[in-house]
């Protein structure tokens, strides 16, 4: 856009003479974000008081409320005709507003828009009795019965809440929907659409409520209705940073090597390249994605095809400490994670220095949890002396469902423990078996039996009866590690 010379006076004045942001956006030939920083500048020097700012940019547009469609100004909290209480309130950029779309702020008004919105798509709406669980909203239209739940949360919709919903459209109660639409004023995790991208249910689809409409984020062929194409993103360029994970050990057998490798599967099938270092004197990781077992020295490292069919894919690519060099790897590297030597002081102080996160695996063990919560502290304090900013978190593994009651005294003692120390150091963190765990597995029990039987290196991620338990706890433990760490800005970066 070509600029012209902007003298400041003549600015100030067809601003008080009435001008707007797009009157003057044409005059001058700038775009929005020059015009911001115009504002601030005149601010600064004192040739404009910021109360001319907020009144030339007071919004003023009128919006049409989504549900009964009467005309409203952006002064409205709650529609006078329907009742729906909507948020209108625009953003503020900078100096600048710009309008939001309407969108209600209550489950209740929310869901009332999604069942209007589908009205209108020629849907025959059947709202459930009060307090209805599994669903809220019922669609009839030629066959199809169709389940839909609806979430008007601030944040996007995570892999349980995904999951709740698949195991309720599989209960009896469910027998009569053909599908199940799972609908989010938010959006949805990364990790939760990857596990649905993975696992390819059927009868499941995903969408986000923008604009008025639905944008679909997950159908298994067609979408229930088209939207405006949505250009798919080119392949990201690799982001300035690698973050690092560290995974150590409290006592031997807790899934250490386990844990490293398939958590670093859930982050390559989200799409980030991964490259896992063998710490551990036995080094079994290595070992266990050799493409030829019988060369101890060969590649190690796994191609994962991508979860949706035309993306490219991710690697996993296993080092010796030795062999990782950042400036050599990490164009093409996202995530390193780990696998820690269980003697702390042989693992090498220049990568335990650059740990952003450290994960301490455990087993809830009768005999052994006191003993352990002790060592997990030990091992907290050699990585703080060594690590003065990293986070760390506790993590179950070999979580037995079936033994809920002594599961949750022994959950408690070992929670208990880490938050005594937890206000010495805070980012010591449990992972509360609710937010995620890594359960009992026959796959993950049996991982590395490729060793035996001469096939090539895989993960337990395996679907058995179309599903893999694995594959969703550890999309799990990914996403809650991007909500509750800075994994995510990686995804940020990649986007801009």
């Amino acid at each position: 856009m070509t600029q012209r010379k902007i003298r400041a006076s003549e600015f100030v004045a067809d601003i008080r003479n009435g001008m707007n942001n797009a009157d003057l956006m044409a005059k001058y030939q700038i775009s929005l974000d020059r015009l911001d920083l115009l504002f601030s500048k005149l601010v600064t020097a004192g040739h404009l008081k910021q109360s001319e700012i907020d009144r030339l940019n007071k919004p003023t547009s009128q919006f049409s409320c989504p549900v009964c469609g009467i005309a409203q100004d952006n002064s409205f909290d709650e529609c006078p005709k329907c009742t729906i209480v909507a948020n209108i309130a625009p953003k503020k950029r900078g100096n600048i507003f710009v309008p939001n779309s309407l969108t209600p702020i209550t489950p209740d008004d929310f869901e009332k828009l999604i069942a209007v919105l589908c009205e209108k798509k020629g849907f025959h709406v059947t709202m459930p009795p009060a307090n209805t669980r599994g669903y809220d909203i019922e669609l009839n239209k030629d066959r199809e019965c169709i389940a839909v739940q609806v979430k008007c949360h601030k944040a996007t919709c995570n892999t349980p809440q995904v999951l709740r919903f698949q195991s309720f459209l599989e209960l009896p109660l469910a027998s009569k929907f053909t599908s199940g639409w799972f609908i989010s004023a938010s959006g949805f995790a990364k990790a939760a659409t990857t596990h649905v991208e993975t696992e390819k249910p059927s009868s499941l689809v995903l969408g986000t409520y923008i604009d008025n409409d639905i944008v679909w984020d997950y159908y298994l062929e067609t979408p229930p209705w088209p939207n405006t194409p949505i250009a798919s993103p080119s392949p990201p360029p690799p982001p300035p940073a690698v973050k690092y994970i560290g995974v150590f050990t409290c006592k031997g057998g807790v899934g250490k090597t386990t844990v490293a490798a398939h958590l670093a599967g859930a982050f390559a099938l989200m799409g980030y390249d991964v490259v896992l270092i063998d710490l551990d004197p036995d080094k079994n990781l290595r070992k266990l994605f050799l493409e030829n077992p019988n060369d101890e020295d060969g590649t190690a490292a796994l191609f994962v095809p991508p979860a949706v069919r035309g993306n490219q894919g991710t690697t996993i690519t296993v080092l010796n400490h030795d062999q990782w060099d950042e400036v050599a790897y990490g164009n093409d590297t996202n995530i390193v994670i780990c696998d820690c030597s269980p003697v702390l002081r042989e693992n090498p102080d220049e990568l335990v220095k650059k740990f952003d996160y450290c994960i301490i695996p455990t087993t809830l063990n009768p005999l052994g949890i006191a003993k352990n919560s002790d060592v997990i502290v030990r091992t907290f304090k050699h990585i703080r002396s060594k690590n003065s900013t990293a986070d760390m978190f506790v993590l179950i593994n070999g979580y037995a469902k079936s033994q809920e009651n002594k599961n949750t005294v022994l959950i408690d003692h070992l929670k208990r423990s880490i938050d005594d120390y937890a206000q010495e150091d805070p980012k010591c963190k449990f992972i509360h078996p609710d937010n995620a765990k890594i359960r009992h597995s026959t796959s993950l029990l049996y991982w590395g039996y490729h060793i035996i039987d001469g096939t090539k290196p895989q993960l337990a991620f395996k679907e058995i009866a179309g599903r893999s338990y694995p594959r969703i706890d550890f999309l799990q433990l990914a996403g809650y590690l991007q909500d509750h760490t800075e994994i995510d800005k990686l995804r940020e970066e990649e986007l801009k």
